[in-house]
C-alpha cells in the first residue's frame, strides 16, 4: 500500500512540472549532406621549348639598301675608312691568331678552318669555332653600321663535289651562333638559307670546313647623305 503510494506521488510531480521527454527526431536521406567531390587537376600544355630561328636575308645587296634607307644606320662616305679600320682592329685584338683577318676595300673577311658538328636534328660549329664567333659578335654588336655575310667552304679546296646543301646548313648554324651572342639578325645574310634544308639525321658526326665572315659597311642612302 505504501509503495502504491509513493508511485502516485512521483507521477503526480511530473506532471506538475511540465517536464515532457524530447522527441526523437529520426535523420532521413535528405538531411545528410554528402562529403564534397575532389576536383581533378586542370591538365595544363607542356610549355613549348622550341625557339624558331631567325629569318635571314639572302641578298647582300637588297639587306644593305634596306638597312641603309633607316634612319642613323648609315655611313657617310668620308667616315667609312676609318670605321672600318678600327673596327678590324678591334676584331684582332679579339679573335687573333685564331683568325685570318684580310680587307678587300671597304669591307673585312674573316677566315676560320674548324668544323661543323652535328647530331639528331642539330647542327653547330665545333667548340673552338664557337669561341671565336662568339667573341666576334661581342665586337660587332658594338659596329652596327655594317653587315655580315656567313657562308662555309669544303676544307678540301680540291673536293669536286662538295655537299652544297651541308655547307648551307653549317653557314646557317654559324648565323645562329652570331645570333645568339648577341649579334643583330637583320644585320646578317645567309646566301644559301633557303637551301639548307632540315639537319641530318645521323646520330652524329662533323664536316671539316672554312667559315667565312665578310664585314661590309653600311653606306647612307642617297636621300639620307643630302
Amino acid at each position: 500500500m505504501l509503495l502504491l503510494l509513493a508511485f502516485c506521488l512521483c507521477a503526480c510531480a511530473a506532471h506538475r512540472s511540465g517536464v515532457h521527454p524530447a522527441p526523437v527526431v529520426e535523420a532521413t536521406a535528405s538531411n545528410v549532406v554528402p562529403p564534397p567531390t575532389p576536383k581533378a587537376p586542370v591538365a595544363r600544355p607542356p610549355a613549348s621549348s622550341t625557339v624558331e630561328a631567325p629569318a635571314y636575308a639572302h641578298d647582300v645587296d637588297k639587306a644593305r639598301a634596306t638597312l641603309a634607307k633607316k634612319s642613323g644606320e648609315g655611313l657617310t662616305p668620308d667616315k667609312v675608312g676609318y670605321y672600318m679600320d678600327v673596327l678590324q682592329a678591334r676584331l684582332r685584338q679579339a679573335v687573333a691568331p685564331h683568325v685570318q683577318i684580310s680587307r678587300k676595300q671597304a669591307s673585312i673577311v674573316m677566315s676560320l678552318s674548324g668544323g661543323c658538328e652535328f647530331s639528331t636534328g642539330r647542327m653547330q660549329p665545333d667548340a673552338a669555332s664557337r669561341d671565336v664567333f662568339g667573341a666576334s659578335a661581342g665586337v660587332l654588336k658594338e659596329y652596327r653600321k655594317t653587315l655580315v655575310t656567313v657562308l662555309a667552304h669544303d676544307a678540301d679546296a680540291a673536293a669536286a663535289a662538295p655537299d652544297l646543301q651541308l655547307l648551307h646548313r653549317c653557314a646557317l648554324a654559324t648565323a645562329l651562333q652570331l645570333s645568339a651572342a648577341g649579334l643583330n639578325a637583320k644585320h646578317i645574310v645567309v646566301p644559301g638559307a633557303a637551301a639548307a634544308g632540315a639537319a641530318p639525321s645521323e646520330a652524329g658526326g662533323a664536316q671539316r670546313v672554312r667559315y667565312e665572315l665578310t664585314i661590309d659597311p653600311i653606306a647612307e642612302s642617297a636621300s639620307e647623305a643630302q
